[in-house]
């Protein structure tokens, strides 16, 4: 090994650093390679292992939520949290909605209860308003196209959406309006309020608050006289329906719509669109597990439940839920959720579980011939 002669300038070198340091030590340098996000690889979590704690974990929740329909808007106020801080605001939020009124853009505007603050909108959400402090909750508000002759079924599709985040089953019309409060707002319009506690599991709760609500066209399975098939020109989306199917209720976001029955069984199938954030996998298919009566799962059970359709140049997520067979009337959900032009687009076929398991061939090749203009 060679060496090299002492340079002199080190030990001034040296000492101009401890003096600088006040003869302090350095704090030591850590050097990391922080991966580029999507090369992070999440380690498989096994069922029933002790890491597999989002599985079974959950927490109570409680939700305080209002749906205020307009001429053509729907209008989502919804407070989630821990049962009892939430239980301190129901007062509170209730007049909150009744202070509420429409302006000239059909915009809301409302008084806010002592303490509570409002912070500007993002994405979806008109607005964002802070409850309390101890602990801060928050109360989301949002609106999208809805209204019509089918109001009430798009309230009920959304209150059962609601009760899916929160693991209760889907409840019918007449036990909505024996949970369900009327309040009347500033303007007189009618306010329909639920107050709902379950439980939320752990790994749920952020994109619980992302779910987005949906409005026109998800309601439920009444069969009517057949429409007119919808113009591929006027909703951007061209599908083959098998020969069986008829054609249902289309409009707002709702761009396909068919109907299929034997005996006292049907099924409906719905194509619809939303904005591209709205198309999380995960709270989409587990608000579609509450409305069959299953439990949610998480993403990595979610992950290993999904399949992939082809459907021409794009890929869309697939999955099918079958609901509990114990009751009364058992349920099947078979969905695909896929992009396109900014948008999320949701291609479902729900009904009678029997019936609708008889058509998944039919709705596979439908949702594979599904193209977007």
């Amino acid at each position: 090994m060679l060496s090299r002669p002492f340079s002199p300038i080190f030990p001034g070198l040296l000492l101009a650093m401890l003096i600088t340091s006040g003869c302090k030590p350095q704090p030591e340098i850590t050097q990391y390679t922080i991966p580029k996000p999507e090369s992070i690889q999440l380690p498989a979590i096994q069922p029933g292992t002790a890491a597999d704690s989002s599985s079974t974990a959950s927490r109570p929740e409680r939700m305080l939520a209002a749906i205020v329909p307009q001429a053509e808007k729907l209008w989502f106020f919804k407070l989630t949290g821990a049962p009892d801080p939430v239980g301190t605001h129901v007062e509170e939020f209730r007049s909150f909605l009744a202070s509420i009124q429409f302006g000239e853009k059909d915009e809301p505007a409302w008084q806010l209860p002592e303490g509570w603050q409002q912070q500007p909108g993002s994405g979806m959400r008109f607005a964002t308003m802070q409850v309390g402090t101890d602990p801060a909750l928050e109360l989301s508000v949002i609106a999208l196209p809805g209204g019509g002759p089918d109001l009430a079924d798009q309230i009920l599709s959304n209150v059962n959406r609601w009760r899916g985040q929160l693991s209760l089953p889907p409840v019918d019309e007449d036990q909505l309006k024996a949970d369900a409060q009327e309040v009347t707002t500033a303007d007189g319009t009618k306010a329909t309020f639920v107050d709902y506690a379950g439980k939320t599991q752990d790994s749920q709760m952020a994109d619980n608050m992302m779910s987005a609500p949906f409005a026109r066209g998800m309601g439920g399975l009444g069969m009517g006289a057949p429409a007119t098939v919808p113009e591929a020109g006027n909703t951007g989306v061209k599908a083959e329906p098998p020969e069986e199917w008829r054609t249902g209720r289309v409009g707002g976001m709702r761009k396909a719509a068919y109907e299929y029955s034997e005996g006292n069984q049907s099924v409906e199938i719905t194509i619809i669109d939303l904005a591209a954030e709205a198309g999380e996998r995960l709270p989409n298919v587990n608000r579609w597990r509450g409305q069959v009566g299953l439990e949610p799962v998480t993403a990595d059970e979610l992950a290993a439940s999904m399949k992939s359709l082809d459907m021409g140049p794009l890929k869309g997520d697939y999955v099918e839920l079958i609901g509990d067979v114990k009751a009364e009337r058992p349920q099947t959900i078979m969905g695909v959720i896929v992009e396109h032009a900014d948008k999320a687009w949701f291609i479902k076929l729900q009904g009678d579980s029997a019936l609708a398991l008889s058509q998944k061939a039919n709705f596979e090749a439908f949702a594979k011939s599904v193209r977007f203009e």
